[in-house]
């Protein structure tokens, strides 16, 4: 599964670079390097199958690596207020909130540093955390799980940005030979590009 998802997240980055799965440079070679180390952590995290399935939790986790630092482990802090001393409130390669210390639903993560939210397993599996919170607090479907981690709580109804994440992980799941997720429509053109990339695309094979 690794080298699967590995081989459908390239794909999807090609969307918007062409050429970065051959391109012959130490600045590409990194990246790739940066998305198979993040592909792995996706696939183990993903094992527990809490969610929904093996292969579609993956997915999940996939999306959400892909729109907050495009799978690079080592992303720059986010989420920053500009001040005369810049703060920066997200971390790691999927961008969790340091407040997540002190939210007591996630009490278990109290103790978690930044050093470690930057690690990929770890990052991973944080998020993992949270959207098993989210599925068993919110309910409904994966779109509304990906909105409530975008908005730290459950939304009356799925955000845009939770419809998009949840077409690119049904898009993802779909080309790793899993139909365990619900079909998401993409809300805009640019999503479409890219859930097609990958769902037409042979990489998977």
């Amino acid at each position: 599964m690794n080298e699967i998802l590995y081989a459908i997240l390239m794909t999807l980055a090609a969307v918007e670079s062409p050429g970065i799965i051959a391109k012959d440079d130490e600045k590409a070679a990194q990246y790739r390097d940066g998305v198979r180390v993040m592909a792995s952590a996706y696939v183990e995290v993903g094992k527990a199958g809490a969610l929904v399935s093996p292969r579609a939790d993956a997915a999940l986790l996939a999306a959400i690596g892909y729109e907050e630092s495009r799978h690079r482990p080592r992303i720059k802090d986010g989420d920053c207020d500009f001040a005369a001393v810049p703060t920066c409130h997200s971390v790691g390669p999927m961008q969790i909130s340091k407040g997540i210390r002190r939210w007591p639903e996630f009490r278990r993560w109290a103790s978690v540093t930044d050093a470690q939210l930057r690690e990929p397993m770890t990052a991973v599996t944080v998020a993992y955390s949270m959207l098993r919170h989210y599925k068993a607090k919110c309910g409904l479907g994966p779109d509304v799980w990906l909105s409530a981690y975008a908005m730290g709580r459950c939304p009356k109804q799925a955000i845009r940005l939770g419809r998009r994440r949840a077409a690119l992980a049904w898009a993802i799941a779909t080309a790793a030979n899993s139909d365990d997720l619900p079909r998401i429509v993409a809300p805009d053109a640019k999503t479409k590009r890219k859930v097609d990339a990958i769902t037409t695309d042979e990489a998977s094979e």
